[in-house]
């Protein structure tokens, strides 16, 4: 059984925020499998004894070592503690403290001991969506279904979500969507116009119930279902999205048994896009005219996969765009130490991040980088990152071969940057 646990945007800065005589970041690779979760408490036992050891070495009070092992007994100590788990475990504590996060990616184990936390990992799981959503609509049902790397999709249950555009007439009219009502409305099917009116509350009820959804969460949304219904979601949602389309007659045809795909069918499917990358809501769309409901929740998975490789096709094309764009108006910077003076200053509107590049470092409350890796050094980039953040940047972990430049930084400015003295200096 896989449990997913990732942190928020707030939570990540709040802990790139803690300051303590000692910090201890735990990452572990794990698996959802329960046949290894022995294996997995040894391997947590044995970094923690190794945590100890070298907090003991640097003089750490007796009473404040004993508080720590207090803090993380009192959680790693619990019986199913190990036993459901995703991809990678990821336990940061101090002896005030202590949080843990299950994460979808697959992370090596590493082990740091400072006096604030290594976040670059989790920063990495945090700036790049790795995991999504399908919006299943129709007349008979609402579905969402969250997808996570190697998990079975998982239905989610909201409170708010009307089950059918039927219930959503009901809520409209003061009722709950399993109360009684006094009158119930024609079925959407009996006219046009009763049809477009239910459909039109009930996708203004859907859109409202995951609002909150959306603003927490960078995941994209990918919406699966049938005209009209899709065509009146989308004109209520609180996005904006441009238009493209993609072609599912195979699809359809298949699960009716049919290998002719070369004739006209009437089936198609359409995808959209969000017009603004920076923006959180429906990443695309496909739609289906036999039916939503005759496809299972791995079926949506599966179709979803081409909908969301597309989207962050388009995201990372439209963030290289923003770069060429600003790049005459000395908006745009690959250089670390000029990137860490406008991070500093709240000057980062959009970075690009390659944290697979260790540059253990300092920076200054000025901005000024120093590369060294004497004792108190931390990531440069992770330090970047926190700064950016912190002033509101929307800020992307990529690969090495979607980097712009090779510094292992890149940022969109939000006003030009005044030449600046590349103050960093190498320690060796």
């Amino acid at each position: 059984m896989s449990r997913i646990q990732m942190p928020t945007r707030e939570e990540v800065l709040q802990l790139a925020g803690v300051r303590s005589d000692v910090c201890v970041s735990v990452y572990m690779e794990t698996s959802p499998a329960r046949m290894f979760s022995e294996e997995c408490r040894s391997e947590l036992g044995r970094l923690l004894g190794e945590a100890y050891c070298s907090i003991e070495a640097n003089g750490l009070s007796v009473h404040r070592l004993e508080a720590l092992r207090d803090e993380l007994d009192a959680v790693t100590g619990e019986e199913d503690f190990c036993r459901y788990q995703s991809n990678s475990l990821v336990i940061l504590a101090t002896p005030d403290m202590v949080r843990v996060y299950r994460l979808p990616t697959h992370l090596s184990t590493q082990l740091e001991v400072s006096d604030r936390f290594y976040l670059q990992p989790l920063l990495r799981a945090l700036t790049f969506p790795h995991t999504a959503y399908v919006l299943a609509l129709s007349d008979n049902g609402t579905r969402l279904i969250e997808l996570c790397p190697d998990a079975a999709p998982e239905r989610m249950i909201f409170p708010d979500l009307p089950r059918d555009p039927m219930s959503a007439l009901g809520l409209r009219r003061g009722a709950g969507a399993g109360g009684s009502r006094s009158g119930d409305p024609p079925h959407p099917g009996t006219c046009s116009k009763e049809r477009k009116r239910s459909l039109a509350v009930y996708c203004r009820l859907v859109d409202e119930a995951l609002k909150p959804l959306v603003r927490q969460s960078d995941s994209p949304v990918v919406l699966a279902a049938a005209e009209p219904l899709a065509s009146i979601f989308r004109s209520v949602a609180t996005v904006c999205m441009t238009e493209g389309t993609i072609k599912i007659e195979q699809e359809m045809q298949a699960r009716a048994g049919r290998t002719d795909y070369a004739g006209n069918s009437g089936v198609a499917g359409q995808f959209s896009l969000a017009e603004n990358f920076g923006q959180t809501g429906m990443a695309g769309w496909w739609e289906g005219a036999d039916g939503v409901d005759s496809l299972t929740d791995h079926d949506l998975a599966r179709l979803a996969e081409p909908v969301l490789d597309r989207h962050y096709a388009q995201l990372l094309e439209g963030v290289k765009e923003r770069f060429e764009r600003h790049a005459g108006q000395n908006r745009v910077s690959t250089d670390i130490a000029a990137v860490a003076r406008a991070a500093t200053y709240g000057m980062v509107s959009l970075a690009l991040v390659d944290f697979g590049q260790a540059m253990p470092g300092l920076i200054d409350e000025d901005g000024e980088v120093l590369f060294t890796n004497e004792p108190g050094a931390y990531g440069v980039l992770d330090e970047i990152v926190r700064r950016a953040l912190e002033s509101g940047a929307k800020v992307l972990s990529v690969r090495p071969e979607d980097m712009i430049g090779n510094s292992g930084v890149a940022a969109v400015l939000r006003y030009p940057l005044e030449p600046v003295v590349a103050a960093s200096r190498r320690v060796q």
